[in-house]
């Protein structure tokens, strides 16, 4: 189809807040393109779990101070927070080579300065978790503590990643005066910023998929332990600790897991 057909059709989806059954269709990600151009036709239809969705419409409410926990300044978010629809969601059918546990959409810069969605695939996760298998890699000790925790600790996560990690930060254009702004990690002006026609991905290529979703689950990671966050997800004292050190140890699994498919060449 025409993206501009799709980008007319995403923003009226965006303006759909609360629906009790969700769907969303189209050639959406670029990841298994190997020069992150090409997008895979996806398409999924779900009915919404709305007592679970509150806990995320929660940390939707909680966002604004959460953004002041990230370790730089206001000049690298947007003027205002747009507070999206976080639902989460009982997949019915989807249609694509993989079924991630969450998503954070549309895709389109221009489209999501006015407004985006994100939803948690519950029943995905539930199933992913719920085969009672020892988990490769994790210590004997670890095991029972994975197999109670870690799916639950891992939507902690999924809503911090979706919600901040990629919901989170702007794209500096030269009309931002980027000259006044200071890096954080120097402490100097910025030296470089996007210029007209650049996006994201036409500067960051075939690594541009995986750089987003580093940002995000290191973004996770980070808010994970700040002071109320795990408490709206039902962990608090010590289950809370066991929640942030299950999704820690969890994140780290995966990326023992994902050195299966490196390539090298």
């Amino acid at each position: 189809g025409h993206i501009s057909d799709h980008k007319i059709a995403s923003s009226h989806w965006v303006q759909d807040q609360g629906p009790d059954v969700e769907s969303y269709f189209g050639f959406i990600e670029a990841d298994r393109d190997p020069l992150c151009k090409r997008a895979e036709y996806e398409a999924f239809v779900a009915v919404v779990d709305k007592e679970k969705s509150k806990r995320f419409g929660d940390l939707v409410a909680k966002a604004p101070s959460l953004l002041k926990e990230f370790p730089w300044e206001d000049e690298f978010h947007a003027e205002k927070f747009v507070s999206p629809d976080f639902t989460s969601l009982h997949i019915v059918s989807f249609v694509s080579s993989g079924v991630p546990i969450g998503i954070c959409l549309p895709n389109y810069d221009d489209v999501r300065a006015k407004g985006f969605k994100n939803v948690d695939l519950g029943n995905v996760v539930s199933a992913r978790f719920a085969s009672g298998e020892d988990h490769l890699y994790i210590s004997p000790a670890d095991q029972a503590m994975m197999q109670e925790y870690w799916a639950d600790a891992d939507t902690v996560l999924t809503g911090l990643h979706e919600l901040l990690g990629h919901g989170a930060g702007r794209i500096i254009r030269e009309t931002d005066d980027p000259a006044s702004i200071t890096n954080p990690f120097t402490q100097q002006p910025l030296k470089t910023w996007y210029t007209p026609g650049q996006t994201y991905g036409s500067v960051f290529g075939s690594i541009a998929s995986s750089m987003e979703e580093c940002r995000a689950e290191t973004s996770s990671l980070f808010l994970s332990p700040v002071p109320g966050v795990q408490e709206i997800f039902g962990f608090d004292g010590e289950s809370a600790s066991v929640s942030i050190h299950a999704g820690w140890l969890g994140m780290a699994k995966m990326g023992v897991d994902s050195l299966e498919v490196l390539s090298i060449l």
